[in-house]
């Protein structure tokens, strides 16, 4: 199968997608538009690059919805989708690095390991997006995560996830913030969707298992304690702990 390089940006070069909710939302777009094609991707201020892995005739297919879809969720106009062929394994490793250094490149005010459009965390186990199965290994067979933190500046070190002593003495707040971030969920858990309700199970799971008092998390969810035990016995919210505890050790080795 042939890598693709797709590249779309807005034509006055304002932001695609303006803050961290509609950026969230774009991941969603872009995950249910490309399929299971998805290698790479990467969305800044005001372009987004995706590599796909496929053949021409279903490039051209995900191209076409990713320029029908993006000008539907775009904040401003935007341009045709461009097309690049990714040569060999060369030009392949060249776009694997490129594409986790955008958020550096254009100077955002993030650590580009924990910037919301970047498929980095991915790589590294630190959020699930449903549906996204990233096929960079088809693309680059040799890829591995000590490769992607190099690429973000980042020590490639094993990660591990944070143990629950930890997490417990980091607070209700930031486990409920890296669950949030973890499903990429609306910020602050705005409405009813079910990526919201995955967070604030995964967050009550978490909490409950890492002995946090569940009226910490009734107070910041604006919820009862009963509904925190409710939401921390669904098995939905066990599933995610991983992802969360993986999300709390990528911050703190951004930290470090």
């Amino acid at each position: 199968m042939q890598p693709w390089q797709l590249t779309i940006s807005s034509v006055t070069r304002h932001p695609l997608f303006p803050g961290a909710a509609h950026t969230r939302r774009a991941l969603h777009m872009l995950v249910d538009t490309m399929g299971r094609e998805l290698a790479e991707f990467c969305i800044v201020d005001d372009h987004l690059h995706t590599v796909l892995v496929c053949d021409e005739a279903t490039m051209e297919c995900r191209r076409r919805a990713l320029t029908r879809c993006t000008r539907g969720l775009a904040a401003v106009e935007v341009n045709p989708t461009h097309v690049t062929v990714i040569r060999d394994r060369r030009h392949m490793q060249a776009a694997f690095a490129y594409l986790l250094r955008q958020p550096a490149k254009h100077g955002l005010p993030i650590h580009p390991a924990l910037w919301e459009g970047s498929c980095f965390p991915d790589l590294v186990g630190a959020r699930m997006l449903p549906g996204l199965e990233l096929r960079i290994m088809e693309a680059l067979p040799r890829a591995t995560t000590a490769d992607a933190f190099d690429a973000v500046g980042l020590s490639n070190q094993p990660l591990h996830p944070v143990a629950l002593p930890d997490a417990r003495a980091m607070g209700a707040r930031r486990v409920i913030e890296a669950a949030t971030a973890a499903c990429a969920a609306e910020p602050g858990l705005a409405g009813h969707g079910r990526r919201e309700a995955a967070a604030r199970r995964a967050a009550c799971s978490l909490a409950r298992a890492a002995e946090i008092p569940k009226s910490e998390l009734a107070w910041l969810l604006g919820v009862t304690p009963r509904a925190v035990n409710r939401m921390a016995a669904h098995p939905a919210g066990a599933l995610l702990q991983p992802t969360v505890l993986m999300r709390l050790a990528l911050e703190e080795r951004v930290g470090q």
